[in-house]
């Protein structure tokens, strides 16, 4: 799966760049991420609250970051990282 996500990408990406539209290559750039996430949806049927709380999982990283609190920082990032292992292996 995450091949073909790549192979996707690079289409629209090759794609973009051949057509030299400046129009199209901004909308690409904006919604692409915003695409990626649609499809991982779809493809792991991930939910809404499910990605919101992996956002609120990145936003605690940088919270900790900006407050130069690096133990903070350790943890914020080891209870995303085990989190996110639990995702990916369905716990």
């Amino acid at each position: 799966m995450a091949f073909e996500l790549f192979l996707v990408e690079r289409y629209f990406l090759l794609r973009t760049h051949l057509i030299r539209n400046p129009l199209n290559a901004d909308v690409y750039a904006r919604t692409k991420d915003r695409i990626l996430l649609i499809r991982l949806d779809v493809n792991y049927r991930l939910s809404a609250l499910t990605v919101m709380q992996t956002i609120q999982e990145h936003l605690h990283i940088i919270d900790a970051l900006r407050a130069r609190d690096v133990a903070a920082a350790f943890a914020a990032i080891d209870d995303h990282m085990a989190r996110s292992l639990h995702r990916t292996i369905g716990l």
